[in-house]
């Protein structure tokens, strides 16, 4: 191949090349350069332009909001005082007459003027004929007060008959207020309960409203059960909640000690003394479920807990009043807070939206099961206080408590044994070193007793148990004679003495770890003994005593 030569010049005008392109390639990066920092700088100023458009759409907005609020409020505020204005003041008067009442500064003759007037101006709301029955019942005047009442309770039957057992209560008209109460009652339905009907419930069981000594009230409650006897498997269902309830709630009661767990690994016959023992203990036992039901059952209500109960009644006097009128009112109302809100907000639109939503989540209350509020007011601990609910769940639900308890406690009473199995089956843990190549035999034993009666037979069994597999693990140690005159053949006597000399070592280890052995099963077989005579005296004490598989619930509300 021919050599190529290059002069000079044309490497130095290569080299001058290079340079330039390089010289070229650094001014285009820093032009890159300069344009990315641009860019960054073009997005920033755009990212700042974004946020001063944003601030002022929403300062736009919130201005609107703003003038749009003082606007409608004045609009809606003319349209709640021109359809629902009288509303408000039978409202207002309603509240102003008990004030009244109580204080006695008002004259009866004021009182009937503005009720009337009121009576007037409010055509079917249901609370103006109940202040004019309210105030011609100040004036001792029978006929109008009644004549106002059928008004009221042809209005709306279940808020008038409540109102005026409220009131019978705070004036002390106990026989009326039972009247009233039972009217109201009379008109819930247990499957589809509102909630606030158990506040005037445990108020009602707890004496909040007296001695309802013709039991005109308890009778419409426990109509209520009834009515739930009719849904298909409803009382199934109530047993098998109430066994629950005694097996889960009485575990930490049921009996257990040393002795038993003994008992459970030598007796096969262990779970059927335990499926009996254990209901008798998990429900009869110190904080057992006997003591959990009659602890909330007769539990006294402290002075707090009853202060409790009437200030809840007291506020459901006045929620009865101040509710307004109708679904249209409570729009008309919930608009004009709402503007209101937007303005006290400076036109934050959002937050009086999050508000009012807050305040009608609030408002609602979905209806119970009243069944299930009762199981629930008994086992919910998370309200430990309500002392007045649990109580009055269980007066209520007592007839399923009895009955799930005879069904839980007389369950495994016939499967208890009258007579049972004991037995050991375990190898004796001997020197595994000493003896590896020896199978060292297991130590197998049975028997049945009663009552521990044959104790001392039992005791001689195990004995001679022990006493024939310690003769067999010494046989398996123990040489043949034939190894042993081959040995002193051959050793002139000196192995076989050698041989002979181990060989009562190792027995006699064998036998004292047999005998321990032996000792420790002895004491186990005593303690199962023990354990089922106790279990057998707690078993006959229990069922020697009348009533044994009953539970009584004394009392009601």
């Amino acid at each position: 191949m021919a050599e190529v030569q290059v002069s000079t010049v044309s490497l130095n005008y290569l080299e001058r090349a290079i340079d330039n392109v390089h010289r070229n390639v650094v001014a285009v990066s820093a032009h890159v350069a300069q344009v990315d920092q641009r860019v960054a700088h073009v997005d920033a100023e755009l990212q700042a332009l974004q946020r001063e458009v944003v601030e002022m759409v929403e300062t736009m907005n919130r201005q609107f909001a703003l003038q749009r609020a003082v606007t409608e409020i004045i609009r809606v505020r003319q349209e709640v005082e021109q359809r629902f204005g009288h509303h408000q003041q039978v409202r207002d008067a309603m509240l102003g007459i008990l004030q009244a009442v109580d204080s006695g500064i008002v004259s009866q003759e004021s009182i009937g003027r503005v009720s009337e007037e009121l009576m007037i101006n409010t055509p079917e709301y249901w609370l103006a004929p109940c202040v004019v029955a309210l105030a011609y019942w100040i004036q001792n005047d029978k006929a109008m007060a009644y004549k106002a009442l059928k008004v009221g309770f042809d209005r709306d039957s279940e808020k008038t008959s409540l109102l005026f057992a409220i009131i019978c209560r705070r004036n002390g008209h106990t026989d009326a207020c039972f009247k009233w109460l039972q009217l109201y009652l009379s008109q819930q339905k247990a499957k589809d309960m509102n909630q606030n009907v158990m506040a005037f419930v445990e108020a009602y069981a707890n004496g909040i409203f007296g001695n309802d000594k013709d039991k005109i009230c308890e009778d419409t409650i426990t109509s209520w059960m009834d009515e739930l006897k009719e849904v298909p498997g409803f009382d199934e269902s109530q047993k098998s909640y109430w066994k629950k309830f005694f097996n889960t709630k009485g575990l930490q009661a049921r009996y257990r000690s040393d002795a038993y767990t003994v008992l459970s690994e030598m007796s096969n016959d262990f779970g059927k003394i335990d499926a009996f023992v254990g209901r008798i203990t998990s429900v009869h036992n110190k904080g057992g479920a006997k003591d959990q039901i009659f602890e909330k059952l007769y539990a006294e209500l402290t002075p707090e807990e009853i202060k409790k109960l009437r200030e809840a009644v007291d506020a459901n006097l006045k929620r009865l009043v101040k509710e307004y009128s109708s679904d249209e009112e409570t729009a008309l109302r919930d608009e004009e807070l709402k503007y209101d809100l937007i303005k006290r907000y400076e036109g934050d639109e959002k937050r009086a939206v999050r508000e009012i939503e807050a305040l009608q989540r609030s408002r609602f209350s979905a209806p119970v099961n009243f069944a299930q509020r009762l199981q629930d007011a008994i086992l919910d601990e998370s309200t430990p206080d309500s002392i007045a609910g649990k109580k009055t769940a269980i007066y209520l639900l007592k007839e399923y408590i009895i009955d799930a308890y005879s069904e839980y406690i007389t369950e495994h009473k016939d499967a208890y044994p009258e007579t049972i199995d004991l037995h050991i089956n375990k190898k004796v843990a001997l020197d595994q070193q000493l003896f590896q190549k020896y199978n060292i035999p297991s130590v197998k034993w049975a028997a049945k007793t009663n009552n521990g009666e044959n104790l001392d037979q039992m005791k001689k069994g195990v004995q001679t148990a022990y006493k024939k597999a310690a003769d067999s693990a010494i046989a398996q140690v123990k040489p043949s004679t034939g190894k042993m005159v081959a040995v002193a053949i051959f050793t002139l006597g000196i192995g076989a003495l050698v041989m002979s000399k181990n060989f009562k070592k190792r027995s006699a280890e064998i036998t004292n770890k047999y005998d321990k052995a032996c000792k420790a099963q002895v004491a186990r077989l005593d303690a199962a003994v023990s354990a089922r005579v106790d279990v057998n005296k707690l078993v006959n004490d229990f069922v020697s005593q009348e009533g044994w598989d009953k539970l009584e619930i004394k009392g009601g509300m």
